[in-house]
């Protein structure tokens, strides 16, 4: 399970936080998210623990689109980086 928080920074940017552990069932709930705020720019990931390959290579994608991933620990990062590779 996840928790999904979005919110307009200053620049009128649509940000979205995710936290908890990202697997097949939450990664369906995060695109569904991310399909009702199509303008999300910016991802926080300091909040995720963990997450499957197929969560590492949807974020890679969006990072690919222009989208921010931002803090996200050395770990996670790594899933990312690695993923599709």
């Amino acid at each position: 399970m996840i928790r999904l928080t979005t919110w307009n920074t200053r620049d009128k940017e649509c940000a979205m936080s995710i936290e908890g552990r990202l697997d097949a069932d939450s990664l369906e709930e995060l695109q569904q998210a991310i399909l009702m705020s199509p303008n999300v720019t910016i991802i926080d990931l300091a909040g995720v623990r963990s997450m499957d390959e197929s969560s590492a290579r949807f974020l890679r994608r969006m990072e690919a689109s222009g989208c921010q991933l931002s803090g996200a620990s050395l770990y996670v990062k790594k899933q990312i980086e690695e993923a599709g590779s």
